[in-house]
């Protein structure tokens, strides 16, 4: 899912297309939406993968225009013995010279 942002008046506002500025929060993306970042907005698809990958560590890389950064962010889940569990999940920020994507894969194991 692809969904994008922009700050106006100093208010977070959803938009319903890209523009300068924005901040494009991708969540579980289809092979059509992987195919869409690289293409139409230009994004290292290495980058993309990286920010996908359950077992990327957290780190700092930067590629010609574009910067990633790899966080490892907790996530917890109740199982159904309500035992509570924790493990982490890696958020990809890619910030280019016109948007700033955020990319995780959004799956609970």
């Amino acid at each position: 899912m692809v969904s994008y942002y922009k700050t106006v008046a100093n208010r977070l506002i959803e938009i319903d297309s890209i523009i300068n500025g924005c901040w494009v929060s991708v969540v579980d993306p289809t092979a059509q939406e992987r195919k869409m970042l690289i293409e139409e907005y230009g994004l290292d698809s290495d980058f993309l993968k990286s920010s996908l990958d359950e077992e990327e560590s957290s780190r700092v890389e930067q590629e010609e225009k574009q910067t990633l950064i790899i966080v490892d962010t907790a996530v917890s889940e109740v199982q159904k013995d309500d035992t509570l569990i924790f493990y982490t999940m890696p958020l990809g920020i890619i910030i280019t010279e016109h948007h700033v994507f955020t990319i995780s894969c959004g799956r609970i194991r």
